[in-house]
């Protein structure tokens, strides 16, 4: 969304409705600065700006995706930090929030291809981490769908889970994936072995950017 909005509220304040309308409608990250602008919120009237902004957010009105990314409750921001962890029976690739700790479910979402121009560098695929903009998705063939992901840039491996049979050590243990084709045995330390037994059939989650721990 761009230009000025007219505020409606009380000391030149946009009402609640046209904030979530705001944030609704932005196709980018959203913070205080953003909506001052948009809303023609100048010097002192920020203060209010920043309290109200405040109580949304106490009262679960609006969430907060880090310092100034702004979107109604229950709803991803426009541009998100994703990891991709599946295909479906199509082959589209299935991503998850990297960060969800609402109650509600998490938003099923799929890639879809960039518009007109290809990604920088190799392919993005199970496991990767990346950033990218989001919109609702719509039409039949989305249905099952929460939201369609469209790739800003890669930003490297994320956590990757993996199915395993744990073998306990002196050290913490190991992990042999059950995939025949997987050759990587996983280090296991001892404050992350938990409830496992020797000889157990796990699900591990693999920490970003730690080889084979």
């Amino acid at each position: 969304m761009s230009g000025r909005q007219r505020p409606e509220g009380e000391g030149g304040l946009p009402t609640r409705q046209q904030l979530l309308d705001f944030l609704a409608q932005s196709d980018g990250k959203v913070g205080k600065r953003e909506i001052a602008k948009a809303f023609g919120i100048t010097g002192g009237a920020r203060i209010p700006l920043k309290r109200m902004l405040r109580e949304l957010k106490d009262e679960g009105v609006i969430d907060a995706h880090g310092r100034n990314n702004l979107s109604p409750a229950g709803e991803l921001p426009p541009v998100c930090v994703l990891i991709i962890h599946d295909r479906d029976a199509d082959g589209e690739f299935l991503a998850r929030p990297e960060k969800w700790e609402q109650e509600a479910p998490t938003p099923k979402i799929v890639l879809a291809p960039n518009r007109g121009k290809r990604q920088p560098g190799p392919p993005a695929g199970i496991g990767d981490r990346v950033l990218a903009r989001l919109s609702r998705t719509s039409g039949e063939e989305r249905e099952d769908f929460d939201y369609e992901a469209r790739i800003i840039k890669k930003l490297g491996k994320g956590a990757e889970r993996v199915l395993a049979e744990y073998r306990a050590g002196r050290d913490g243990g190991r992990l042999i994936p059950v995939d025949k084709k997987a050759r990587t045995e996983y280090r296991v330390t001892p404050e992350n072995v938990g409830d496992a037994q020797d000889g157990d059939l796990v699900f591990a989650e693999t920490v970003a950017g730690r080889a084979h721990g």
